[in-house]
């Protein structure tokens, strides 16, 4: 039997670890998020607590996401990821292509402890997040107010360095 990925669009670790016990009682749980900073603040906060209380390593990995790797890991027969960090986009089309198990809401206490719009099927969104842009205003007095300006390269000539990777590169770029 293969074993699916459980995922989530943020990690809700401590009901999720909570309820991934009994598959951490077969080998160590392992746990994927963003890596950097906000994954040693993770490490912290939710994963070393919650080894403790396992009394088991719980184990964790970085990734940039992707749907690909996911389906690639399953193909490969080594889905080792437990608990994985997905971008909204992702949870969907992963949950609909029967790539993540559908979560036991009675384990993490139920969906009414949760934003209503953050609960979906195969996970729950938990973290909340905003790309912004910046200029220098001792070089730009009257700098971009809007996407648009932002990309208008006649009306703020130079170089332009859009966000890296999920999905917001995208949407961002649509608006120039």
């Amino acid at each position: 039997m293969v074993v699916k990925l459980k995922s989530l669009a943020a990690l809700c670790i401590a009901g999720v670890l909570a309820s991934a016990t009994s598959l951490a009682q077969a080998r160590d749980l392992t746990v994927v998020s963003w890596g950097g900073n906000f994954q040693d603040a993770q490490r912290e906060i939710n994963f070393k607590p919650f080894q403790q209380i396992l009394g088991k390593p719980v184990l964790d990995q970085s990734w940039d996401g992707g749907i690909g790797v996911v389906q690639a890991k399953l193909k490969a027969g080594e889905p080792n990821w437990d608990v994985v960090e997905v971008e909204s986009e992702d949870l969907g089309q992963g949950c609909s292509d029967g790539l993540f198990e559908k979560l036991d809401w009675s384990q993490l206490g139920g969906k009414s402890n949760f934003i209503p719009s953050a609960v979906s099927e195969c996970g729950v969104g938990t973290m909340v997040w905003s790309t912004g842009f910046a200029y220098d205003a001792n070089m730009l007095k009257n700098g971009p107010t809007t996407w648009a300006d932002f990309w208008d390269t006649k009306k703020f000539p130079g170089k332009r360095r859009p966000p890296q990777g999920s999905e917001v590169h995208p949407r961002i770029r649509s608006y120039g």
